[in-house]
């Protein structure tokens, strides 16, 4: 058998490999985390039917590639090792349990970057296309090679066909693409603690690294309070300490960009929704201020100990402060005056940093608190928060020092962090408008939580604390299984994917109206009686 030349046949065996297994670990990721995609029907089918050509192209690549070949096209070659690379981005975002997924994940699995992944892939498919049918095109070539290669590039030019298809009927955005192209790999940044003399520029950046690592923490430690050695009333009250001086703070800073009407670069000087935010973000510091007060006095079943979230609030404290104050070394101690709008702005670039910083630190803290309330109200109903014994009513005869939270401070305690929740949410969301509409480097993330949010209204929240992890039932597959046969007929798979995604929705409804509510805990402990006041579901994904 004469084999295509030149190294191009590999190249391109490699590429098709590359973006099948993009696209296939993005499925089978979906599938082992249970997560369900928002109105993407027909890009969730094209996303399959992506899979099973390109498998299909891959295998038919296979039978007329050379493996030994040693010849490459540079170009060729350094396009598979880029999809190659995005392939294994993807990955590090997902894990066989639950717990091992990160914080974009939910993300990743929205309508926003599914439409977004599955057109880059078809795009790709069809850039593809031609080559594999021009490798079929030299008479040396033997016709099975030539049969394999031409079935090939069909089986690439379907792909294209079912993302043109789902197109028609949600064309893919802009923003779409940005959410794509902007993702990170999963894990923790690097600390930044805060330097003397840092530069505007340097403590937006330490403010945005050091919001990243919140997210990061908030999001793995809010489900973990039954059990956790870690947890401490102590840290609670710290944190809320803390983020209540940051919110001060990051409300003077937005203050300032939105009196700079008269330095260039200014973002804030059209937007009312400016001054709107700031006097959110004073809102959140007082209702974060209530928590530390609610706090005083409670304490755990473990010992307190540093944790990493109560250095890197302290952090965050602190380069917000010296952003805010003409202090380079300013602490919470220290008295200073406000940095004026030109002390503030001194580059061209410092205006959308800031407001990236503001808008970021605002996130993380909110993240903090919907993951605090979480923990709490887990730890609550694990029986692990006590108060001392003098501050019970004289009803409760307790022989020790400590005593469980009896369940009317119990519920006061979960309304005081609902509503620290609440004003922090509205204070992230008026920032991400602000950061929308005027196109700053934290655009991303206020475009991740707004993928995530869709379709989500107060009447259809699940009952359950904590950061929003949605999961779907698993329910039948009638579309991967065509997929798996080789059916490429559009039509039929089309109508097997609703069908899918009607029995996902039937067995969400039984599980709903299932649900057994937890029956009220015995005297002298803390009721488990939830409701919707007491659980808001903030996001505190991206």
């Amino acid at each position: 058998m004469v084999r295509p030349g030149e190294g191009m046949g590999l190249d391109l065996l490699r590429m098709t490999s590359a973006l099948r297994r993009m696209v296939n670990g993005y499925c089978a990721d979906r599938d082992i985390a249970g997560l369900p995609c928002d109105d993407s029907t027909l890009w969730e089918q094209a996303a399959t039917e992506a899979d099973a050509t390109l498998q299909l192209a891959e295998d038919y690549l296979t039978n007329c590639v050379n493996p030994d070949d040693t010849r490459h096209s540079p170009t060729l070659l350094s396009a598979a090792e880029a999809l190659a690379a995005a392939g294994d981005l993807l990955a590090t975002h997902f894990g066989h349990q639950d717990d091992e997924r990160s914080e974009w994940a939910e993300v990743i699995a929205s309508g926003a970057v599914t439409r977004a992944l599955a057109q880059e892939v078809a795009s790709w498919s069809q850039r593809l296309a031609p080559w594999v049918r021009w490798l079929s095109e030299p008479d040396t070539i033997e016709p099975g090679a030539r049969a394999s290669l031409l079935a090939a590039s069909r089986n690439m030019q379907l792909a294209d066909r079912a993302a043109a298809l789902a197109g028609k009927s949600r064309p893919v955005t802009e923003d779409d693409r940005t959410l794509l192209h902007a993702l990170p790999a999963a894990g923790m940044a690097e600390p930044w603690p805060p330097r003397d003399e840092a530069s505007v520029t340097q403590l937006c950046t330490g403010i945005t690294l050091t919001a990243e690592r919140l997210r990061f923490i908030a999001f793995h430690t809010a489900d973990h309070a039954a059990w956790s050695p870690a947890i401490s009333a102590r840290t609670w009250q710290y944190t809320a300490t803390a983020a209540a001086i940051t919110m001060d703070t990051a409300a003077l800073v937005l203050r300032t960009l939105a009196d700079s009407r008269t330095v260039p670069g200014a973002l804030l000087a059209a937007e009312p929704d400016g001054m709107r935010a700031a006097d959110e973000l004073t809102g959140a510091r007082d209702a974060l201020q209530r928590i530390a007060a609610a706090l005083a006095g409670v304490a755990t079943d473990t010992p307190p100990a540093l944790t990493l979230e109560a250095t890197d609030v302290s952090d965050l404290v602190i380069c917000m402060g010296r952003l805010a104050f003409d202090n380079p070394r300013w602490t919470p101690q220290h008295r200073a005056d406000p940095r004026s709008p030109a002390q503030l702005l001194s580059e061209p670039a410092d205006a959308a940093n800031i407001l990236a910083a503001v808008h970021l630190s605002t996130i993380a803290l909110t993240d903090l608190a919907n993951g605090h309330w979480s923990a709490v109200a887990t730890a609550i109903r694990a029986g692990r928060l006590y108060v001392p014994t003098r501050s019970l009513p004289e009803r409760y005869d307790v022989p020790h020092r400590y005593a469980q939270m009896p369940p009317e401070r119990a519920e006061k305690l979960i309304d005081i962090y609902t509503a620290a929740a609440r004003t922090s949410a509205a204070a992230a969301e008026s920032l991400s408008a602000l950061v929308l509409a005027t196109g700053g480097p934290s655009r991303h993330i206020a475009l991740a939580r707004q993928a995530i949010r869709r379709g989500e209204t107060p009447d259809n929240q699940t009952a359950d604390p904590g950061p929003a992890k949605s999961a779907m039932p698993s329910g039948p597959r009638l579309a991967q299984r065509l997929a798996v046969l080789g059916v490429a007929d559009i039509d039929l798979t089309l109508r097997a994917a609703v069908i899918d995604k009607a029995a996902a929705s039937l067995i969400s409804e039984v599980d709903r109206r299932s649900q057994i509510q937890p029956t009220a805990s015995s005297p002298g402990r803390p009721s488990q009686r939830r409701s919707k006041k007491t659980n808001p579901r903030f996001h505190s994904n991206p």
